[in-house]
């Protein structure tokens, strides 16, 4: 018998009963961690104690993501090229902050980080959703919040964080993504060399261990924007559906997806090829427009996000399918829920690495 296995086993046992995914942890992760560690550089604090303005470094699990937008502007001399300006925006939950322990407040309580840049190779090209991401020095300046109409309440805004990347400051701001499966250390990042302690160690550990149990439940993920398809007509803009994908191929200038839900088909059209994305993945179109019957494009910043083999939304939405098409593609359905991640992983990895952004 392989002791290491067992004890390992063990031990993820013990930890998915001691935590409450209901409730916030009673102990502070990070604390305890900077009180027992020596020779820490950098201090992390959880989503909730991102309060006064200042600079943080903090952990989050990434719950959607914006594809990056590139502007180009003139240089002050003829004779330079072009200057082009990366903005990506990432929204982030936390094991202390998200749908579970604040189901009433945790779309004022996320963070939403701004990640600038003067170099494509410092914007991040966020493919799934859950996935683990460190930030170092995100910059949150407080807002002030406002009375509503009735004059009785107060409003509290969004928590809006920026991260600057250029040549000048590349090294200090930065960010890095763990996959939550394997990895201990991040298989993408802003710069190759990023600080990486014993503390961002164990709190990757904690995090890998907390994920899978935590996306498995009921109302982990909420996307209240979300529609059918079937329903496209009724907003025409700015719309978020969740699909599976029957089938994509190239044509002239422009990719294909062929995509359905419970409700409807119909095709996704886009000028980004999306290489992650393959038949039979369950994703999330978070910003489209409607062409016509048959046509939807993305918007400039909509991305289209991978679920997590292990998610709730994932597994509830691919049983309703099911259901409704079992007698015309119920193989396929069942094919795709028989994948192994671990073979998809090295892929994606793969893919991430080489991604460029089309410009």
């Amino acid at each position: 018998m392989d002791l290491s296995k067992e004890k390992n086993s063990e031990t993820k046992k013990e930890i998915n009963s001691i935590i409450n995914y209901y409730e916030k942890p009673k102990e502070n992760l990070y604390e305890k961690l900077h009180n027992t560690l020596f020779n820490l550089k950098f201090k992390y604090k959880s989503i909730e104690e991102i309060t006064n303005s200042g600079d943080y470094n903090f952990y989050g699990i990434i719950y959607d993501a914006s594809l990056p937008l590139v502007e180009e502007y003139p240089p002050e001399d003829e004779d330079l090229e072009p200057i082009f300006k990366y903005t990506c925006d990432i929204k982030i939950i936390d094991h202390v902050s998200n749908f579970l322990t604040e189901p009433e407040n945790i779309f004022k309580n996320m963070i939403t980080i701004t990640i600038t840049t003067d170099h494509k190779d410092y914007i991040p090209f966020i493919t799934k959703i859950g996935e683990i991401i460190r930030i170092h020095h995100g910059i949150y300046k407080q807002i002030k919040s406002e009375k509503n109409e009735s004059n009785t309440e107060n409003i509290i805004p969004e928590k809006k964080l920026n991260l600057t990347l250029n040549k000048k400051t590349k090294y200090k701001g930065n960010w890095c993504i763990f996959e939550p499966k394997k990895a201990i250390e991040p298989y993408y990042f802003s710069h190759s060399r990023y600080p990486y302690e014993l503390q961002d160690k164990k709190i990757v550990e904690y995090f890998r261990d907390y994920l899978p149990k935590y996306l498995s439940l009921k109302n982990s993920l909420i996307y209240p924007n979300e529609i059918l398809l079937i329903n496209r007509f009724e907003k025409k803009e700015k719309c978020e559906s969740i699909v599976y994908i029957i089938k994509k191929i190239e044509l002239n200038d422009r990719y294909i997806f062929f995509i359905l839900d419970e409700s409807d088909a119909c095709e996704l059209h886009t000028h980004q090829e999306f290489e992650y994305l393959k038949e039979n993945d369950v994703v999330r179109i978070n910003d489209y427009k409607v062409i016509n019957e048959k046509v939807i494009v993305l918007s400039d910043i909509g991305n289209v996000l991978i679920f997590p083999e292990v998610s709730f939304n994932k597994k509830f939405f691919m049983n309703k399918l099911k259901d409704k098409f079992k007698s015309v593609f119920g193989k396929e359905v069942n094919k795709s829920e028989e994948k192994e991640q671990d073979n998809d992983n090295d892929n994606d990895i793969q893919n991430k690495n080489k991604m460029e952004i089309d410009i």
